[in-house]
């Protein structure tokens, strides 16, 4: 049941791959940030993919872990002249984004390049809508299920509070098809998103409770057909990048970058 999430993963190196290569066909120095709820499954695909990629062949990489929810993060590599730092799709785990954005800043060369992916908030926005109706037809209240996610726009006034000369947001939309619930549920806890289908935890053991509990998991197995048929359960990936003058970025990234604009 990892063939889903071992494609979003694919696809999301990917594009972090395509959006570093804009700003050189290779690095010298580069930090990869992780956070502890990173499974090994992520980091085991990352580091296969960051072995194989061209513009890394001859790079020194550190990795550093980090620790999510944590208010104050401390992020201390071994280097401070990064050309690259590149990051695990964790920002949404992060009290304080600014926070760590602007240590990343301090850790990159004069020349030196952010990409940072994350789950952008209009992710399975049908199936958030529908689990909110769930919530207050069944439980009278709606449950937090997802981390707090963020827009694209938001995405970039994040590093300009942080400090980055320059910086642009832009995203991909993935559309997997997951072959059963069990195989969506599987995914979901890859990305650590394990409350998103649960019941509520305010149910009590009375017989009433259990049967709302019971028709509350049918409604979901329910929308989840609905939806997963509809390619409705996609996920929005916000990549932000941001840099520090001078830096030589090609043509053809301008007129990415003017297309996003636009």
């Amino acid at each position: 049941m990892q063939e889903e999430f071992i494609e979003i993963i694919h696809d999301i190196i990917d594009g972090i791959e395509d959006r570093s290569s804009f700003f050189s066909p290779t690095f010298q120095r580069v930090l990869i940030v992780y956070d502890g709820l990173d499974t090994d499954l992520l980091l085991s695909i990352l580091s296969e993919k960051i072995q194989s990629m061209e513009m890394l062949m001859h790079a020194e990489i550190d990795w550093i872990k980090i620790e999510p929810y944590f208010e104050t993060v401390k992020i201390a590599p071994l280097n401070k002249n990064y050309n690259l730092i590149i990051t695990t799709p964790f920002l949404q785990r992060v009290i304080d984004v600014p926070g760590v954005l602007l240590q990343m800043r301090v850790y990159l060369a004069p020349n030196g390049v952010l990409v940072s992916p994350f789950i952008g908030n209009e992710t399975m926005e049908c199936l958030k809508k529908r689990l909110y109706t769930l919530d207050l037809k069944y439980h009278n209240g709606i449950q937090q299920r997802f981390f707090p996610m963020i827009s694209m726009n938001d995405a970039g006034r994040l590093l300009v509070r942080a400090g980055f000369d320059s910086c642009v947001s832009d995203f991909i939309r993935l559309y997997p098809h997951f072959q059963s619930i069990r195989h969506f549920k599987k995914t979901l806890q890859f990305f650590n998103e394990n409350h998103i289908l649960r019941p509520s935890c305010y149910l009590s053991n009375s017989s009433t409770s259990k049967l709302f509990n019971h028709q509350y998991i049918s409604d979901i197995n329910q929308s989840f057909d609905e939806f997963n048929d509809q390619d409705h359960l996609f996920l929005d990936i916000v990549y932000i990048i941001g840099w520090l003058n001078p830096v030589h970025i090609t043509s053809s990234y301008h007129s990415d970058v003017d297309d996003i604009a636009e």
